[in-house]
């Protein structure tokens, strides 16, 4: 994945619900992988709100256990 963000606004754009939950998992998953502090970051940045909380769960799903 070459720009995450990209991908991540695109994502933001679909409606709350499933589709944008495994969506935001997916790409928030690979990116957490390459590089955890920016994705973080990214998070940190967003409104506060669903989508926030949303991409926070999904960051905290892609934690090894014992990090």
């Amino acid at each position: 994945m070459q720009e995450p963000t990209t991908a991540l606004t695109w994502v933001a754009q679909f409606p709350e619900g499933p589709a944008r939950q495994m969506a935001l998992g997916n790409v928030l998953g690979i990116w957490a992988n390459r590089d955890r502090t920016a994705a973080l970051a990214w998070i940190e940045s967003l409104p506060n709100g669903s989508l926030q909380t949303e991409a926070a769960v999904d960051l905290l799903a892609t934690t090894p256990a014992g990090d």
